[in-house]
Protein backbone atom coordinates (compact mmCIF):
# COMPACT_ATOMS: atom_id res chain seq x y z
CA UNK A 1 0.00 0.00 0.00
CA UNK A 2 2.74 2.34 0.70
CA UNK A 3 4.58 1.60 -2.52
CA UNK A 4 1.15 2.51 -4.48
CA UNK A 5 -0.22 5.44 -2.08
CA UNK A 6 3.69 6.71 -1.92
CA UNK A 7 2.66 9.23 1.39
CA UNK A 8 4.64 11.86 2.95
CA UNK A 9 4.49 9.94 6.02
CA UNK A 10 3.65 6.56 7.47
CA UNK A 11 2.80 6.56 11.71
CA UNK A 12 2.85 2.85 13.04
CA UNK A 13 2.47 1.94 16.37
CA UNK A 14 4.42 -0.31 18.55
CA UNK A 15 3.93 -1.72 22.17
CA UNK A 16 7.45 -1.32 22.77
CA UNK A 17 9.90 -4.54 23.90
CA UNK A 18 8.25 -6.96 25.93
CA UNK A 19 8.67 -10.70 26.51
CA UNK A 20 12.18 -12.62 26.58
CA UNK A 21 11.45 -13.44 22.27
CA UNK A 22 11.26 -9.87 22.11
CA UNK A 23 14.49 -9.44 24.23
CA UNK A 24 16.80 -12.21 22.22
CA UNK A 25 15.29 -11.74 18.71
CA UNK A 26 14.42 -8.54 18.16
CA UNK A 27 10.74 -7.16 17.62
CA UNK A 28 9.20 -6.65 13.89
CA UNK A 29 9.48 -2.75 14.27
CA UNK A 30 12.90 -2.48 12.55
CA UNK A 31 12.09 -4.78 9.95
CA UNK A 32 8.99 -3.04 8.75
CA UNK A 33 10.51 0.36 9.18
CA UNK A 34 13.73 0.06 7.07
CA UNK A 35 11.57 -1.67 4.16
CA UNK A 36 9.20 1.57 3.41
CA UNK A 37 10.22 3.91 1.18
CA UNK A 38 8.30 6.51 3.62
CA UNK A 39 9.22 8.78 6.69
CA UNK A 40 7.66 6.42 9.41
CA UNK A 41 6.64 7.92 12.20
CA UNK A 42 7.09 5.12 15.22
CA UNK A 43 5.29 5.92 18.54
CA UNK A 44 3.72 4.22 21.16
CA UNK A 45 0.86 4.25 23.93
CA UNK A 46 3.09 7.08 25.84
CA UNK A 47 4.30 9.35 22.75
CA UNK A 48 2.98 12.53 22.98
CA UNK A 49 2.09 14.31 19.85
CA UNK A 50 2.57 17.58 18.89
CA UNK A 51 -0.60 19.39 17.49
CA UNK A 52 1.47 22.03 15.72
CA UNK A 53 4.66 20.15 15.34
CA UNK A 54 7.42 19.12 17.78
CA UNK A 55 8.93 21.53 20.16
CA UNK A 56 12.30 19.85 20.54
CA UNK A 57 14.04 17.22 18.05
CA UNK A 58 16.88 15.41 18.58
CA UNK A 59 18.73 14.18 15.92
CA UNK A 60 22.00 11.91 16.48
CA UNK A 61 24.91 13.23 13.78
CA UNK A 62 25.95 10.31 11.71
CA UNK A 63 28.49 9.26 9.66
CA UNK A 64 25.81 8.99 6.41
CA UNK A 65 25.95 11.42 3.33
CA UNK A 66 22.43 11.73 3.37
CA UNK A 67 22.15 13.33 6.63
CA UNK A 68 21.18 16.47 5.83
CA UNK A 69 18.13 15.05 3.71
CA UNK A 70 17.41 13.51 6.92
CA UNK A 71 17.06 16.98 8.53
CA UNK A 72 15.10 18.14 5.88
CA UNK A 73 12.40 15.64 6.58
CA UNK A 74 13.14 16.39 10.70
CA UNK A 75 12.31 20.34 9.43
CA UNK A 76 8.61 19.18 8.49
CA UNK A 77 7.80 17.84 11.80
CA UNK A 78 9.42 21.23 13.77
CA UNK A 79 7.05 23.43 15.85
CA UNK A 80 6.99 26.89 14.01
CA UNK A 81 9.46 28.04 17.65
CA UNK A 82 10.76 24.77 17.75
CA UNK A 83 14.80 23.82 18.23
CA UNK A 84 16.50 21.32 16.70
CA UNK A 85 19.47 19.30 18.43
CA UNK A 86 22.02 17.65 16.74
CA UNK A 87 23.44 15.13 19.05
CA UNK A 88 26.89 13.00 19.64
CA UNK A 89 27.69 10.61 22.00
CA UNK A 90 31.31 10.43 22.21
CA UNK A 91 33.13 7.20 23.60
CA UNK A 92 35.48 8.13 26.26
CA UNK A 93 39.14 8.24 24.99
CA UNK A 94 37.89 8.10 21.58
CA UNK A 95 37.44 11.37 19.18
CA UNK A 96 34.53 11.83 17.21
CA UNK A 97 34.65 10.39 13.65
CA UNK A 98 35.58 13.27 11.06
CA UNK A 99 32.49 12.38 8.91
CA UNK A 100 30.75 13.00 12.08
CA UNK A 101 32.22 16.22 12.35
CA UNK A 102 31.89 17.39 9.17
CA UNK A 103 28.32 16.64 9.15
CA UNK A 104 27.38 17.86 12.50
CA UNK A 105 29.05 21.43 11.38
CA UNK A 106 26.76 21.05 7.93
CA UNK A 107 23.42 20.72 10.17
CA UNK A 108 24.43 23.87 11.72
CA UNK A 109 24.82 25.85 9.14
CA UNK A 110 22.04 24.42 7.07
CA UNK A 111 19.33 25.43 9.55
CA UNK A 112 20.93 28.69 10.45
CA UNK A 113 20.41 29.12 6.89
CA UNK A 114 16.64 28.39 7.16
CA UNK A 115 16.43 30.18 10.23
CA UNK A 116 15.80 27.37 12.41
CA UNK A 117 16.86 27.30 16.42
CA UNK A 118 19.59 24.55 17.23
CA UNK A 119 22.00 23.33 19.16
CA UNK A 120 24.96 21.19 18.61
CA UNK A 121 25.78 18.83 21.78
CA UNK A 122 28.12 16.43 22.53
CA UNK A 123 28.03 13.88 25.34
CA UNK A 124 31.27 12.01 26.65
CA UNK A 125 29.85 8.26 27.42
CA UNK A 126 31.52 6.71 30.07
CA UNK A 127 30.02 3.55 29.80
CA UNK A 128 31.10 0.55 27.64
CA UNK A 129 28.42 -0.03 25.03
CA UNK A 130 28.96 -1.64 21.77
CA UNK A 131 26.67 1.28 20.07
CA UNK A 132 25.03 4.87 21.03
CA UNK A 133 21.26 3.77 22.05
CA UNK A 134 21.74 3.35 25.51
CA UNK A 135 23.95 6.90 25.75
CA UNK A 136 21.26 8.56 23.81
CA UNK A 137 18.68 7.04 26.07
CA UNK A 138 20.10 8.30 29.35
CA UNK A 139 20.63 11.84 27.68
CA UNK A 140 16.81 11.69 26.93
CA UNK A 141 15.23 10.69 29.74
CA UNK A 142 15.70 14.00 31.86
CA UNK A 143 14.89 16.30 28.72
CA UNK A 144 12.11 17.50 26.96
CA UNK A 145 12.45 16.04 23.73
CA UNK A 146 9.33 15.28 22.08
CA UNK A 147 11.29 13.58 19.04
CA UNK A 148 14.19 11.42 18.01
CA UNK A 149 14.92 11.45 14.31
CA UNK A 150 17.37 8.40 13.00
CA UNK A 151 18.25 7.18 9.66
CA UNK A 152 16.99 3.17 8.97
CA UNK A 153 19.74 3.03 6.83
CA UNK A 154 22.72 0.59 8.30
CA UNK A 155 26.19 2.04 8.32
CA UNK A 156 28.30 0.45 6.91
CA UNK A 157 31.30 1.37 9.65
CA UNK A 158 29.09 0.13 13.09
CA UNK A 159 26.78 -2.63 11.03
CA UNK A 160 27.27 -4.99 13.33
CA UNK A 161 25.60 -3.25 16.44
CA UNK A 162 23.57 0.02 14.31
CA UNK A 163 20.45 -2.69 13.68
CA UNK A 164 20.25 -3.19 17.54
CA UNK A 165 21.00 0.32 18.67
CA UNK A 166 17.86 1.65 15.70
CA UNK A 167 15.63 -0.94 17.17
CA UNK A 168 16.39 -0.04 20.44
CA UNK A 169 15.75 3.70 19.89
CA UNK A 170 12.58 2.83 18.30
CA UNK A 171 11.01 0.97 21.47
CA UNK A 172 12.26 3.35 23.68
CA UNK A 173 10.98 3.14 27.55
CA UNK A 174 10.36 6.81 27.61
CA UNK A 175 8.21 6.44 25.10
CA UNK A 176 9.09 9.23 22.63
CA UNK A 177 7.99 9.08 19.13
CA UNK A 178 10.78 8.19 16.59
CA UNK A 179 11.23 9.85 12.80
CA UNK A 180 12.70 6.83 10.62
CA UNK A 181 14.13 8.26 7.96
CA UNK A 182 15.56 6.01 4.79
CA UNK A 183 17.49 8.67 2.72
Amino acid sequence: MVARLKPDLVVVGTHGKHGILQHLFGSKIFNLVKELASPVLVVNNQSKLAENGFKKILIPVSLHDTYLQMLEKSINLLDKNGKIIIFAVVKYGIPLDNEITKNAQLAQTFLNQKGIENEYLEIVSDQYSAGYSKATLQYVKNQEIDLITIITKVSTQNNSFASVDKENIMLNEAGLAVLCVDC
